[in-house]
């Protein structure tokens, strides 16, 4: 495992405690140059049977940086035009909207705000009622100026 040397995630946690030992094991055989995907640390989340919430504060307290957002908000660098995940050859992300966005989607949305921001768990539930992906519901809120908070891994 690298260390991540740019910033210390374990920093916004109490530092008395340390990371669970089972979850440190899953994501050591999932990162690459100590990055560990939005959707490898909810692999590990449902493997473990452990809330993706405990998975992220793991990742953070041995300093390994969470990348490709599955929403599109984090982890992403920009490489000849496209967003790709760091780390990861998958350049296959939408850059635009879909053209035909179901009908009801942006008032899904907007009933779901609490003080003009969206959760990322509410955004995700979105996407699977309406049958989107997670990244074009991330860019329609984008889209619509409406921020997204409360990372289920604890990124934001």
């Amino acid at each position: 495992m690298t260390i991540n040397s740019k910033k210390n995630f374990a920093a916004k946690h109490n530092s008395d405690l340390k990371p669970d030992i089972i979850i440190k094991q899953e994501i050591t055989k999932l990162i690459n140059n100590n990055l560990l995907p939005c959707k490898a640390a909810f692999k590990i989340a449902k493997k473990l049977e452990v809330p993706a919430e405990q998975v992220g504060k793991t990742a953070d307290r041995i300093n390994c940086r969470l990348i490709g957002c599955q929403l599109g908000l984090f982890g992403y660098k920009t490489k000849k035009n496209k967003a790709i995940p760091e780390g990861s050859a998958d350049n296959n992300l939408p850059k635009n909207l879909p053209k035909n966005l179901p009908k009801d989607l942006k008032q899904a949305i907007t009933d779901r705000l609490v003080h003009e921001k969206l959760r990322c768990k509410d955004c995700w539930d979105i996407a699977s009622r309406f049958e989107i992906s997670r990244i074009a519901a991330g860019r329609l809120c984008n889209s619509m100026n409406i921020k997204i908070t409360g990372c289920q891994l604890g990124a934001f």
